[in-house]
C-alpha cells in the first residue's frame, strides 16, 4: 500500500571529512587536489618534508578559491603526525567532491548528513519514500539540497504546498566561491502527479525538478513563491516528457540551460499573472494563454490559443498555428508562422526587432492589429481581411 511521507528535515547535521596522507616527498614530486573544475598543485622542493607539502597545498587551494571555497583544510590534531591533513566541509552537513593524485592517499572519515539530505530521519514516517508513494512538503522552511537523485522512485506523487518556504535543489552558481555548481542541483524523480502552491503561505523561492523523462505526468500549479531573479524563476523544470500542466499564477521556467535535457509539453494552460519562460530545448504542442499571463518561448509551439496575456517569441522560435482572440503576440523571432488569426482586438506586433526572414503563410485579420513598421515579415496569403495596420 502506498504511503504518505511529509518532509520535516529533522536529522542532525554531520560534517563531511576526508583524510589526506602525503607520500614522502622527493624533488619535483607533484601533489594535486581537484574539486569540481578547480585544481590545487604543489611541487616538492629538495628540502621539503610532508609538513611542507601540506602547507604548500593549503596555500595553493586558498589561492585558487572557487570550488575549494566550500572546504576547510586542517592539520592532524596529533602534533606528532606531520604527514596528514583533513578536508572538512565548511558548512556542517554539506557535501563536497575532492579527488587527489597518487602522491596523496585519500580516505573518507565521515559522510555528510543532516536536515538538508533526502534521508530517513527527514521524513515524518521515519522511512524513505518508495515506489508509488506520496511526498508532501508543507509547514516548514528546511531546504532539501543533497542526495537529490531519486530517479529510482517511479509512480510518485509530489506536493509542495504554499506553507513550505524552504528551497529544493542547489542554485546554479555557488555563492561562497562564485563557481558554477558542480554538485547535483535538481531533485530528480519520476512523478506521475505534481501539485504546487495549494493552501495558505508564500511558497518556496526555489524548486528545481528534473522529471527524469517521465512520460505524461500531470502538473498543477496554483501559485509559486518569488525568486527575485527574472532569469531563474522560483519553479524550474527540466527533462519532462509529454507533460500536461496548468499554471494559475506564479513564475516558472522550463529548460533553463541550452545544454540541458529536452523537455516536451503536450498542453500548457496558463492564466492569472503567470510568467513562463520556455528555453530553446523546450517544445509545446498546445499553449492556452489567458488573463495577464506572459509566456516567452525560444523554441517551437505547435498551436497557440490566446484570449489574453502576452506571447513573446524569441530567437528562431517557430509558431505553427496562432489563434488570437485577445492579447498580444510580440514576435521577435526569425522563425515562421504557418497560420496567424487575429480577432477580438488582439495585436500581433513585429516591431520590436529588426530581425528579418519571418514568413506568415496565412494571415487571417478579422478584428485586431498587425504591426510591422520595419517590413520584416512576408505574408503569403491574407484572408478575412478588414484592415491592415503596419505601423
Amino acid at each position: 500500500m502506498a504511503s504518505v511521507h511529509r518532509w520535516i528535515g529533522a536529522d542532525q547535521p554531520v560534517g563531511k571529512s576526508e583524510k589526506l596522507i602525503m607520500v614522502a616527498p622527493t624533488t619535483d614530486k607533484i601533489y594535486t587536489m581537484t574539486s569540481g573544475e578547480a585544481a590545487a598543485t604543489y611541487v616538492a622542493l629538495s628540502t621539503d618534508a610532508e609538513a611542507d607539502v601540506i602547507v604548500g597545498l593549503i596555500a595553493a587551494a586558498g589561492a585558487v578559491g572557487r570550488e575549494f571555497s566550500i572546504i576547510t583544510f586542517v592539520l592532524d590534531p596529533d602534533p606528532l603526525v606531520l604527514d596528514t591533513m583533513f578536508a572538512v566541509a565548511k558548512i556542517t552537513g554539506h557535501e563536497f567532491n575532492l579527488t587527489t593524485n597518487a602522491e596523496i592517499t585519500q580516505s573518507s572519515e565521515t559522510t555528510a548528513g543532516g536536515p538538508h539530505h533526502w534521508a530517513i530521519d527527514n521524513f515524518d514516517t521515519g522511512e524513505l519514500p518508495t515506489v508509488g508513494d506520496t511526498v508532501i512538503f508543507e509547514k516548514n522552511s528546511v531546504d532539501l539540497l543533497f542526495n537529490l537523485d531519486q530517479s529510482a522512485l517511479t509512480g510518485m506523487s509530489l506536493e509542495f504546498r504554499a506553507s513550505y518556504t524552504g528551497k529544493v535543489g542547489l542554485p546554479s552558481r555557488n555563492s561562497a566561491g562564485g563557481f558554477p555548481e558542480y554538485r547535483d542541483q535538481w531533485l530528480k524523480i519520476n512523478a506521475d502527479d505534481i501539485k504546487i502552491g495549494f493552501g495558505e503561505g508564500n511558497g518556496s523561492s526555489r524548486i528545481k525538478l528534473d522529471l527524469d523523462a517521465e512520460a505524461a505526468p500531470t502538473f498543477r500549479v496554483v501559485k509559486t513563491g518569488s525568486s527575485g531573479n527574472v532569469s531563474l524563476p522560483a519553479l524550474q523544470i527540466q527533462n519532462a516528457t509529454a507533460i500536461d500542466m496548468t499554471i494559475d499564477d506564479g513564475e516558472v521556467i522550463f529548460g533553463p540551460y541550452a545544454t540541458g535535457p529536452v523537455t516536451t509539453i503536450d498542453t500548457l494552460e496558463v492564466g492569472g499573472s503567470t510568467n513562463v519562460l520556455l528555453g530553446d530545448n523546450v517544445t509545446v504542442t498546445l499553449l492556452d494563454i489567458s488573463g495577464s499571463a506572459t509566456v516567452t518561448t525560444e523554441d517551437a509551439i505547435t498551436t497557440i490559443d490566446q484570449t489574453g496575456g502576452t506571447v513573446i517569441a524569441l530567437d528562431a522560435s517557430v509558431l505553427t498555428t496562432v489563434a488570437m482572440a485577445g492579447g498580444l503576440l510580440d514576435h521577435q523571432s526569425s522563425g515562421n508562422i504557418t497560420t496567424l488569426t487575429i480577432d477580438d482586438g488582439a495585436v500581433a506586433d513585429f516591431s520590436n526587432t529588426m530581425v528579418t526572414g519571418c514568413t506568415v503563410a496565412t494571415l487571417s485579420l478579422k478584428d485586431g492589429r498587425f504591426i510591422d513598421p520595419h517590413g520584416r515579415t512576408t505574408v503569403t496569403a491574407i484572408q478575412d481581411f478588414k484592415s491592415l495596420r503596419t505601423a
